[in-house]
């Protein structure tokens, strides 16, 4: 038997430890792999997920389980799954009724719980960040206001007892502030998850999200599980294109009953280049805050991608430390191999479930990526158009000014011209008046002429 080199054994041994640790048991990471290879695998469930994701469909446990599993890492983040709560409100029977608490592995520094309200029939996310004896719960609520973080409690109390947090940790409890807004009343599910995946990116939650642009994405991640096709980058960028149209016409007929509403401008043609103006203005807000959105998409899914590159570089390193493993001896191979067997931790599912994550991520990210040049060079054409028809509106307003000088000066002219006829007439009057008082003054002088005759006659 060859003799190994000290150094070598003493990093297999720590590489070994540190995948332990970090990983919480090998057995544990290994369910948890086989779960989520199980539900990826399932095309049934892919199906109904994305049949859920269309329209304004209402997101069930299933679904919203499963599209989170998808940007999932191994190590760092566990998604729980309570199953069904209680409708009474009665948590303390419901944690005494759970036959098996979830252990937390101590390396988990945050627990995803997506938890259903069934009075209110409302989604919200709860996040439990381990930290040393303190037990930080952030809750994620997409509409605020309803919830009174009291009422919370005891289902926050009763789910830290099914994971198996010990009752000697602190639980801080409170509403996340940064939490996103949804503005409908079905968009719960999915900002349930547009959270979890900002949680797990590590990333800062945007100011708004569109819940129809966040249902289309994860319609396409569920496409890509089920085979990763190119096609599916053109069925999402017709996708975000009917919903980009549908909110611009929206926007545009809300601009065209305000403009009823108002007393039009006299000139049509200004009119017309006004609400070409309107239209292209909202358009180009709407591609600006999409492509935000999408932005900050694919700087979560990078992120994530990152995570998950590190999971498959650690996997691959613990194999190449398994094949040096064979190389020694048989009490440094036992030395090594004591606590578990490592050819299970680096299974061919586990190193296959990394693998398709990565390709999933990478997919998402070239797709996000297209789509957020496309939306650019959109945004930058619809500029150019609310500067071509800013520009034809000063024109036109320019011509239209013109046209009015020219108006005021002919109007000027027409009022000279008239001055000019109303003095004439005054003075033909004046003429006029003199000339009947010659006509009465010889009509006298004529009388007074016919009288003398008479009498002399």
């Amino acid at each position: 038997m060859p003799h190994s080199d000290p150094d070598l054994v003493e990093d297999y041994s720590d590489g070994l430890d540190a995948a332990q640790d970090s990983a919480g048991g090998v057995q544990s990471v290994i369910e948890e792999a086989d779960s989520l290879a199980t539900g990826w695998d399932d095309q049934e469930r892919l199906t109904k997920a994305t049949r859920d994701l269309q329209g304004s469909n209402w997101l069930g446990e299933e679904t919203i389980m499963l599209v989170i599993s998808f940007f999932m890492p191994i190590i760092g983040v566990r998604l729980v799954d309570i199953g069904e709560v209680p409708e009474d409100g009665e948590w303390d029977t419901w944690a005494s009724s759970k036959s098996k608490a979830i252990r937390l592995r101590e390396s988990d520094e945050i627990v995803l719980v997506p938890l259903f309200d069934s009075k209110l029939r409302h989604w919200r996310l709860l996040s439990y960040r381990i930290e040393h004896e303190t037990i930080k719960v952030a809750v994620y609520d997409s509409i605020a206001g309803r919830l009174h973080l009291e009422s919370l409690r005891p289902a926050i109390q009763a789910i830290s007892q099914f994971l198996g947090i010990s009752p000697q940790k602190q639980l801080d409890t409170y509403l996340d502030p940064t939490a996103l807004q949804q503005d409908n009343e079905h968009d719960c599910g999915v900002f349930v998850i547009i959270h979890a995946i900002y949680i797990i990116s590590r990333a800062s939650l945007p100011s708004s999200a569109s819940g129809s642009f966040w249902r289309a994405v994860f319609r396409y991640a569920c496409n890509l599980q089920s085979g990763l096709h190119p096609g599916n980058v053109d069925e999402l960028t017709a996708e975000l294109d009917s919903i980009m149209a549908t909110t611009t016409e929206a926007a545009q007929s809300r601009r065209d009953q305000h403009d009823r509403q108002e007393q039009p401008p006299p000139d049509p043609k200004i009119l017309d280049l006004l609400r070409a103006h309107a239209a292209a203005n909202t358009q180009s807000e709407r591609l600006h805050a999409l492509s935000q959105q999408a932005s900050e998409f694919f700087k979560a899914v990078a992120l994530i991608q990152y995570r998950v590159c590190q999971d498959v570089s650690e996997i691959a390193l613990m194999r190449q430390l398994s094949e040096v493993g064979a190389s020694l001896s048989a009490e440094e191979h036992g030395h090594l191999m004591r606590r578990s067997a490592l050819t299970t931790f680096v299974s061919d599912g586990a190193v296959r479930l990394l693998q398709r994550r990565k390709e999933a991520m990478e997919a998402l990210e070239r797709g996000t990526k297209d789509f957020c040049a496309r939306v650019k060079a959109e945004h930058d054409q619809a500029a150019r158009a609310v500067g071509d028809v800013m520009e034809r509106v000063r024109a036109a307003i320019r011509d239209a000014a013109e046209k009015v000088e020219e108006a005021k000066v002919r109007a000027k002219d027409a009022e000279d011209e008239f001055k000019e006829a109303r003095d004439k007439m005054k003075n033909a009057e004046e003429k006029a008046r003199l000339r009947a008082g010659e006509v009465e003054a010889a009509k006298k002088a004529l009388a007074d002429y016919e009288s003398i005759i008479t009498g002399s006659v």
